[in-house]
């Protein structure tokens, strides 16, 4: 009775309507405004840590302070700390902005929660040490700083999204254009190009594109097309009429 009590107090509650409203955002930003072509490890915050947590609430030992799943999410945790570290110094001396992506920037948030936290228990017990990351606050702090580091991405290193890119191609003449799935590594467009002796017209952008290519179906003049549209470029860099490329409308009909 005593451990449900625990659980619900108003650290808890925030704790959980934070979590809750982190997740909703992750899955409507990798799943709905980019179809998949950006991965935001939802799985990881949705189900697995919440796991470690519930195991650490209810089967905490009574004599030891530490669990050894605790001890080894400690060191996991340090061990992203200072990797994040080396990635900041990385990014700001090697990799342009543009270049980060959505899991890097979330690594580093949470990083940077941690630090945050680590700081924060310094100034009240007077000394560093090894902070539990169950915590009611320390998974407010973290989910937050996921949050907001989503917003950061969206606001300043966004690719192109699902509805932009159908909006571009129906500027471009395509009608009733739905979108199929998300193409990465290029494989899907080169295989199309041999099958309709258009070899010579592969480039390096389709290539090379790094959250890959949405690949939509649409109809110009009467006739179906497939047409990819690069993710980070926004741009349509390939169609096929599918009456001719019998590969890729099998790709589109499965």
């Amino acid at each position: 009775m005593e451990k449900i009590k625990s659980l619900i107090n108003p650290g808890v509650i925030i704790a959980f309507l934070i979590y809750v409203f982190t997740v909703v955002v992750l899955y409507f930003v990798e799943y709905r405004l980019f179809g998949g072509a950006v991965t935001t490890f939802i799985i990881v915050y949705a189900i697995v840590l919440p796991i470690l947590g519930l195991l650490h609430k209810v089967k905490k030992p009574r004599k030891i302070e530490w669990s050894k799943l605790v001890r080894i999410v400690e060191l996991i945790v340090i061990c992203v700390t200072f990797f994040n570290c080396v990635l900041i110094c990385a990014f700001i001396f090697m990799i342009p902005a543009s270049e980060m992506n959505l899991n890097q920037l979330h690594l580093l948030a949470i990083a940077v929660a941690f630090i945050i936290t680590t700081v924060m228990e310094k100034q009240k017990n007077g000394k560093f040490k090894l902070i539990n990351p169950f915590r009611s606050g320390i998974v407010s702090i973290v989910y937050s700083m996921i949050l907001l580091s989503t917003l950061v991405f969206l606001l300043f290193f966004s690719p192109t999204t699902v509805y932009n890119s159908k909006q571009m191609l129906n500027d471009h003449g395509f009608q009733e254009s739905h979108y199929v799935s998300n193409q990465k590594g290029g494989y899907v467009i080169t295989h199309s190009y041999i099958q309709t002796g258009r070899e010579s017209e592969v480039s390096d952008k389709e290539l090379y594109d790094r959250y890959g290519a949405y690949l939509f179906k649409g109809l110009k003049d009467g006739r179906e097309y497939g047409i990819f549209v690069g993710v980070s470029s926004g741009e349509l860099i390939a169609k096929f009429d599918l009456e001719e490329c019998t590969y890729l409308r099998g790709i589109i009909e499965r």
